[in-house]
């Protein structure tokens, strides 16, 4: 890989409160013109159909690859095939040589599954950082680097698909409803030969239902629900797939959604320390004040209410071709917190209470546009898609706890000389030093890709492909105190008052790569694969960060850009002696783009590298009869250059930073089990064994600004050595026409650390006391029983059965000392029609 950093010649306009509106022309257009309008595309392009068309002249006596109708065919009596598209075609997750995890949408709809959260209980290879709906981080084989999810920093370390669509966010994932989708896909490891960037430690796809020609079907499902000691909620939900004539289709998705609270707001105070500011520039304490939250008390104050469709529509140009296209809108809109605070040693709280001392709110709204051809050119497939999408994301969040002299005691001279006016110039003094925290987020994205899918008569089949992606994330951020003094000049340096802080930049990142495998069936029983990707990639960041109460230290703008190219591969070794059982072995590369820092300091240099996971693995998968499948994995990830981005007073800046100045080793073992005992019983479980670890010391600092150390063989955090499911479900004949089941689901995850530092001091050799904060393990049961008859159907369902409390995620910082929690016990009743 080379890169190349250079300073912009023209930035983004610092302030991004200048949106612009979406593009003048059609996806489409954009796409076409995209894709062939890059450098040597066009010719890439003719290469590649050139190709496959003296490979269409192979062994016409080889076997053919399956169809999609062929790999799903099963009998009642058989365990159902999941057919998924983890290598860009259409194949029984049994006949891919790597390990997917997918869940079919029957089973999702069994299973009451309707959030990331509950998804990824499923998922055993997934762990993930929440902080509530739609700010989580993912992560898959414990690959993660202990970062805090700041824009302005690295690239996450699993990309997310809606479709063919990537909806990747820093620390801020797409939380979609899980309704009338297809399947889930897990596919852990690096997959950055096929899906990019990002795909370093694995890749996560949603992939929804489509329109089916000449069938009328449909459905409604409503539903209420409530949590122990919360709030009820509800949720109605609706499908229709209509055709249109002989040769078209639609079908239509909508869903209204709305989630009780459970955390309860309870009465408390903030201290803060005032101070007096002088000419010479320094500050002396004066009063205290204490300020109470009465008027936000509130029990169960975190609510959800998420509403959203999705139109897709499909027309059959010919036998040959056809079009598609779709719109995706979605807007989740939440108040409160999913926190509680029972580790505040300043407050006696119990589970699901917290303090907050003002409103906490979030607005996200996601749209999606994307339109696609595919068509038979005898020898192969060519698929061309395009999408556009945008997302607006606006929050307020409390960020009192900062400024309490009782939680952040060493910072308490900093905030209230800062806040009450160094230099004695304010017109108005300080009242409180209370601050909250807003967030205003605009994501544009432009995806385009063209893809050669071969179903040759020969041994050698092979996928190709073209792909460009264009990413802008325009963002401002806030940090707001009432209570500051105002009034002189050295109070609004950035315009507005009572301004703490703020962030106002714009980041642009785009990427175009040439992609693909051959797979080369050498033997009858032995195929080779042998994969690849070329990327160039380009990252500017423009705008600035600063302090806007106090002048001593300055604004810090930006206004750069850096480039790198290079390329991943992956090879691939599979026997398969007859159609039940794969054995194979993989090496393959993921990798997550370099980009820019803010500023540079003696410690961080100005721009980061892009870091690379090498993934050595070897599994089977075995259908041992009918009935029973047997799947298993033993994998070894190294990861080298490994980028980690987060605010560090060691660093040498008041802003967060990204470096590049570690390794680690990942190993690990995986295995999932299905048996179908009986006709209508089916059993099945997953476990994740996984060993993700520091392979060198990261040390970060200097002597004056102390350092942050994590020594060699330290767990990388939000990890789990441990995370299993098992899942069982029964249906049983009351009455002629009436069906029955019961099913449960129970799924654990073992204990995780929250941080990747384990000290800080301010002298090498000398360990401080471990910081990190542990985690507890937890397991959650879900018990559901129902039933069916003819098109109607009522589901009884109990979720986290045992009301057990997880800990899903806490700050890396000392002074906070929230803790995620999931939902306690809910009991739910649905009603279901389909026709």
């Amino acid at each position: 890989m080379t890169a190349h950093y250079k300073p912009s010649a023209v930035g983004f306009k610092n302030n991004t409160h200048q949106r612009s509106g979406l593009p003048a022309r059609s996806p489409l257009h954009h796409a076409i013109k995209t894709i062939f309008g890059l450098p040597g595309m066009s010719a890439v392009a003719l290469s590649l159909i050139q190709i496959g068309t003296a490979l269409a002249n192979a062994d016409p006596q080889a076997t053919t690859y399956p169809s999609a109708a062929a790999v799903n065919s099963t009998s009642p009596d058989d365990l159902q095939t999941v057919v998924v598209t983890a290598r860009k075609f259409k194949e029984r997750a049994q006949d891919v040589p790597a390990t997917v995890e997918a869940i079919s949408g029957e089973k999702l709809e069994e299973l009451h599954l309707t959030n990331f959260e509950d998804v990824v209980q499923l998922l055993p290879s997934v762990s993930f950082q929440s902080y509530g709906p739609g700010q989580s981080q993912i992560y898959m084989r414990g690959a993660v680097d202990g970062g805090d999810g700041n824009p302005s920093g690295s690239s996450p370390t699993v990309a997310v698909y809606l479709d063919e669509t990537p909806v990747t966010a820093i620390g801020r994932n797409l939380d979609l409803h899980v309704y009338d989708l297809d399947r889930v896909e897990a596919l852990p490891g690096p997959q950055s030969t096929l899906f990019g960037a990002s795909s370093e430690g694995g890749t996560l796809r949603m992939i929804t239902h489509q329109p089916v020609l000449h069938t009328l079907e449909g459905g409604v499902d409503a539903g209420g629900y409530s949590t122990n000691n919360g709030a009820a909620s509800g949720s109605l939900e609706s499908f229709l797939n209509i055709p249109l004539g002989e040769d078209a289709a639609v079908r239509l998705v909508v869903y209204d959604i709305h989630d009780g609270g459970f955390i309860d707001n309870v009465l408390g105070n903030r201290n803060y320390q005032l101070y007096q500011g002088s000419a010479a520039g320094t500050a002396t304490p004066t009063s205290q004040v204490s300020v109470s939250n009465a008027t936000l008390v509130k029990k169960d104050f975190n609510t959800e209410d998420t509403r959203g469709g999705r139109i897709s529509f499909k027309y059959r140009i010919n036998s040959d071709w056809s079009f598609n296209a779709g719109w995706i809108n979605q807007n989740q809109k939440t108040s409160g917190v999913w926190s509680d605070d029972v580790n505040n040693p300043n407050a006696k709280l119990s589970a699901y209470q917290v303090q907050s001392f003002f409103p906490n709110s979030t607005d996200d709204t996601y749209n999606q546009e994307h339109v696609g051809f595919d068509g038979d050119l005898g020898f192969a497939d060519l698929l061309f898609t395009a999408s556009f999408s945008q997302r607006k994301v606006n929050t307020a969040s409390d960020y009192s706890e900062y400024s309490d002299f009782k939680a952040n005691p060493g910072l308490s001279s900093f905030i209230g000389g800062a806040s009450c006016d160094y230099y004695a110039l304010a017109t108005h003094p300080c009242s409180n030093l209370g601050i909250y925290f807003t967030t205003n987020d605009h994501y544009r994205r432009q995806t385009d890709e063209l893809r050669l899918q071969s179903k040759l008569k020969g041994d050698v089949q092979y996928v190709a492909g073209l792909y460009s992606e264009s990413l802008r994330h325009d963002y401002l951020e806030q940090w707001i105190e009432p209570g500051s003094a105002t009034g002189g000049p050295d109070m609004s340096l950035l315009g507005p008052s009572n301004l703490w802080y703020e962030t106002n930049q714009s980041r642009l990142d785009k990427q175009w790569a040439a992609f693909g495998e051959v797979r080369y069936k050498f033997q009858p029983e032995w195929t080779a694969t042998l994969g690849g990707r070329y990327f160039h990639e380009t990252s500017s960041l423009a705008g600035y960060s600063g302090y806007g109460l106090f002048a001593y230290s300055p604004v810090v703008p930006v206004n750069s850009s850096v480039s790198d190219n290079g390329n991943t591969m992956k090879a691939n070794l599979s026997y398969q002696p007859d159609a039940n059982q794969n054995y194979y072995a993989l090496w393959s590369q993921g990798y997550r783009p370099g980009g820019i820092n803010r500023v540079a300091t003696s410690v961080v240099a100005q721009t980061y590298k892009p870091d690379q996971m090498n993934n050595y693995e070897a599994g089977w998968k075995l259908s041992l009869s009918r009935k029973l499948q047997f799947d298993g994995a033993f994998y070894m990830m190294d990861w080298k250059n490994m980028q980690l981005s987060r605010y560090e007073s060691a660093w040498g800046a008041p802003l967060g930073l990204t470096v590049n100045l570690t390794k680690a080793r990942i190993t690990g073992f995986e295995t999932s089990l299905a048996w179908r005992p009986v006709r209508k019983w089916n059993l099945s479980a997953g476990l994740d064994l996984n060993n993700a670890r520091l392979s060198q010391d990261l040390v970060v600092g200097s002597a004056t600004a102390g350092y942050s150390v994590a020594p060699s063989g330290t767990p990388l955090p939000y990890a789990p050595k441990v995370k299993y499911n098992l899942s069982s479900r029964n249906s049983y004949e009351i009455a002629e026409d009436f069906e029955g089941y019961f099913q449960m689901t129970y799924a654990e995850t073992g204990k995780r650390y929250n941080d990747v530092f384990v000290y800080q001091t301010p002298t090498l050799g000398t360990p401080g006391p471990d910081g990190r904060r542990e985690m507890d393990a937890y397991g959650q049961l879900n018990l559901g029983t129902g039933v069916m008859h003819n098109a109607w159907s009522a589901d009884f369902y109990v979720n986290n059965a045992l009301n057990k409390r997880a800990e899903l995620a806490r700050s890396t910082a000392a002074w906070d000392t929230w803790t995620t929690v999931n939902r306690p016990r809910t009991i739910g009743l649905k009603i279901s029609y389909r026709f």
